[in-house]
C-alpha cells in the first residue's frame, strides 16, 4: 500500500516537472534573442539585477532595464518596487543556468567575476577612506576643502558604500564561489576586501565559508609555488583562527594558529 502511494507522489511530482518545463520552454522562446541572452546572464545574479547601480550597463549593455522588463512581462523575473530589482525565483535561475551553460557561459562569469571584484576593492578602499590634507587625494574624491566639510563628505562616502555592498552582496558572494570553484585566483582577491565589510555586518559565518573556500585553493597554489603563496596560506589561517575565536570557537581556532 505504501509502494502504491510513494508511486503515485512520484508521478504527480514527474508531471508537474514536466509541465513546469513545458512552461518554461514556452516562455523563453517567446523571448526576443537579447532577452534570452539577458535571461542566461541573470542566473548569474541571484541577489538579482538593481536598477538604481548605474555600472551594469558595463555588463549587460545600455538598454538592459529594457530587456530585463520584457522578461518579466513573461512571468520569467518579477520586479520589486521597493527594492528596484529583477528577481528570477529558483526553478527559474536553475532552468537559466542551463541556457548561460549552452552559451558563452563561462566566459561570462569571468567578466562578471571581474567586475564584482573591482565593485568591491574598491567599496573596500572607500569604507576606510580617511581625512587627509593631500591635493591629490582630495581631487581624486571632489572633495571640499574645508576640513570639516570634508569629514561629512568623508562620512557620507563610508556610509553610502557600506549601503552598496549590502545591496549587492549576494550577487559578490556568488562570483567569489565561483570564482574559486574553477581556480579564478580573481574569487580570492575578493574574499580579501570583504573581510571589513564581513566584520561590520557580523557575517561570521559566510566569512567563515570564505575563508575555508580561500584556503583550499591556496594551499593547492602553495603545492606548486610554495615561496609565492605559503606567506598567503599563513594569512589566511591566521585570519581564519580569529574569527573562529571570535566566533567562539577555541578548540577549531587553535589548530588554525
Amino acid at each position: 500500500m505504501e509502494s502504491g502511494e510513494q508511486d503515485k507522489k512520484q508521478k504527480i511530482q514527474k508531471s508537474k516537472a514536466n509541465t513546469e518545463r513545458m512552461w518554461l520552454d514556452s516562455q523563453y522562446n517567446g523571448l526576443s534573442e537579447p532577452a534570452q541572452e539577458l535571461f542566461a546572464w541573470m542566473s548569474f545574479f541571484p541577489g538579482g539585477l538593481f536598477r538604481g547601480f548605474n555600472d551594469l550597463w558595463e555588463l549587460l549593455g545600455d538598454s538592459w532595464e529594457d530587456v530585463a522588463e520584457e522578461i518579466a512581462q513573461h512571468e520569467l523575473a518579477t520586479y520589486n518596487k521597493s527594492t528596484d530589482r529583477y528577481m528570477m525565483t529558483g526553478p527559474v535561475i536553475e532552468y537559466a543556468r542551463e541556457k548561460l551553460d549552452e552559451s558563452d557561459g563561462y566566459d561570462f562569469r569571468q567578466r562578471t567575476t571581474e567586475f564584482w571584484a573591482e565593485f568591491v576593492q574598491w567599496y573596500d578602499l572607500m569604507l576606510d577612506v580617511q581625512f587627509t590634507d593631500q591635493e591629490s587625494d582630495t581631487q581624486a574624491l571632489d572633495l571640499p576643502d574645508d576640513p570639516e566639510e570634508r569629514e561629512i563628505a568623508l562620512e557620507s562616502l563610508r556610509s553610502n558604500s557600506f549601503a552598496m555592498m549590502v545591496v549587492e552582496e549576494e550577487n559578490v558572494i556568488h562570483v567569489a564561489e565561483w570564482a574559486m570553484s574553477v581556480g579564478n585566483e580573481t574569487g580570492l582577491g575578493i574574499v580579501d576586501s570583504l573581510e571589513d565589510y564581513l566584520d561590520l555586518r557580523k557575517q561570521w559565518h559566510k566569512k567563515e565559508r570564505l575563508y575555508r573556500l580561500a584556503l583550499s585553493q591556496r594551499r593547492q597554489l602553495a603545492a606548486v609555488k610554495p615561496d609565492e603563496y605559503m606567506p598567503d596560506v599563513a594569512s589566511t589561517l591566521n585570519g581564519m583562527g580569529e574569527l573562529l575565536r571570535k566566533m567562539e570557537k577555541t578548540d577549531d581556532a587553535k589548530p588554525c594558529f
